[in-house]
């Protein structure tokens, strides 16, 4: 079936707040209320990612196993400007959950899955709206990161903080876009060797990496319902394993074990995109997850 795109107008209390945001998506698969539909997934992406472009090699089994697929854009992403300072994770979350009430999404609950800061956005949502979640698969960024190593601690300080200086050069005006994007490009090119490189990476991309460091240097909103999160849903977490440092801790793992919804988790021969690195390894065991009663 093809795939149909969606311009979300901004009507829930969330997008309120940023009227110039459309939040877009694509929806693919068994339609809802058809014979075919098998339940719904939301994709959720992180950076620098395009939706489209990272769940290519996902769609297909999915939707032959009857699932109604929704891809999100994340803002800014969709080569257009939806939010030009971007959104913080409360916002985020509720205008996911704005575009999961829509009668032509779902049906009931959904299932999320969910990379890099797609994952964290999903936790958020499922603190936040939690009746909207059937089960989740996250994949390698867990909700717990723990004590990293010195050498891993100056890599994500360095790389975030570049990010962050990039996101505001792309306010200065005449140059600074230009700045602001080739700051962003060399970074997904080569400090994150992204899979995935096109004209969507500018620097208004890296609005999440602003409003972390935002939350963790001034407490000052937008992230507090993911610090507060616990584990409500079944959750199957994957990383990978190719990789200098990890965005999870044991005690994340742990955490996941001792949980009493069933969750599980796995490492696979990949780096940190591990649907792409590991795509037919990954499918099989998303869906065998979201499909274990």
């Amino acid at each position: 079936s093809g795939a149909v795109f969606h311009l979300i107008p901004p009507t829930s209390p969330a997008l309120q707040r940023y009227l110039n945001m459309d939040l877009n998506y694509v929806a693919s698969g068994p339609p809802v209320q058809s014979p075919q539909h098998n339940g719904t997934v939301v994709f959720l992406h992180g950076w620098p990612d395009n939706a489209n472009l990272l769940w290519q090699h996902q769609i297909d089994d999915f939707e032959a196993a009857g699932y109604h697929c929704i891809r999100i854009f994340n803002p800014n992403t969709n080569r257009n400007v939806d939010a030009p300072t971007g959104v913080d994770f409360d916002t985020m979350a509720d205008a996911i959950a704005a575009v999961i009430a829509r009668p032509d999404v779902a049906d009931g609950k959904v299932h999320i899955v969910a990379h890099d800061w797609g994952a964290v956005f999903a936790y958020t949502l499922a603190q936040r709206h939690p009746e909207l979640i059937n089960k989740m698969v996250t994949i390698d960024v867990g909700n717990h990161l723990g004590r990293l190593s010195l050498k891993a601690t100056f890599m994500v300080l360095a790389y975030q903080w570049w990010l962050v200086a990039a996101f505001f050069w792309s306010f200065v005006p005449l140059i600074g876009s230009y700045i602001g994007s080739w700051m962003t490009q060399a970074c997904a090119k080569y400090f994150g060797r992204a899979p995935f490189l096109g004209d969507w990476i500018t620097g208004k991309i890296n609005f999440p990496y602003f409003y972390f460091w935002r939350y963790k240097l001034l407490r000052f909103g937008g992230l507090g319902d993911t610090n507060k999160y616990r584990i409500s849903h079944p959750i199957f977490y994957c990383w990978g394993n190719k990789k200098p440092f990890q965005f999870h801790s044991p005690k994340w793992l742990d955490l996941l074990k001792t949980s009493e919804h069933g969750c599980q988790y796995q490492g696979f021969k990949a780096g940190h995109w591990v649907m792409v690195d590991a795509a037919k390894e990954f499918n099989a065991a998303a869906l065998a997850f979201l499909e274990t009663k």
